[in-house]
């Protein structure tokens, strides 16, 4: 297992913290919309275009992050954007349509026994 303290070159722990943001970011997302906050407000668009932004930068990014993490059979990079990028969809916060590196890493990383068998749903 590779945890975040483990990442010891730029590139990966900047994607790490990133990861981790825009899960925050998410989140906040979901609460103002569940209080009944406007989507034109200037707060949800600021969270909203941050959210964006993290995305693109990991997007643009993610092969290399990828190839630059070391041998391992999992590592909380994988695990924590693996259910960003899922749980974006799911949620619909953000269309995730438009990154392709980013879902290409979702689907192979759906196959393992561990995600295939223990799929994220919404429980109210």
């Amino acid at each position: 297992m590779v945890w975040p303290e483990d990442l010891d070159q730029p590139l990966l722990a900047n994607a790490q913290e990133l990861v981790l943001q825009a899960m925050s970011t998410e989140v906040s997302l979901i609460m103002g919309k569940a209080a009944g906050t406007s989507d034109s407000s200037t707060h949800h668009t600021k969270m909203r275009q941050a959210l964006v932004n993290m995305m693109s930068w990991l997007e643009e990014n993610a092969r290399p992050i990828l190839a630059a993490l070391p041998p391992r059979d999992l590592s909380y990079l994988e695990v924590t954007l693996f259910c960003l990028v899922t749980h974006l969809e799911f949620r619909d916060v953000l269309p995730t349509a438009p990154y392709s590196a980013l879902n290409e890493f979702r689907q192979q990383f759906a196959t393992r026994a561990s995600a295939s068998e223990t799929p994220f749903r919404f429980d109210t």
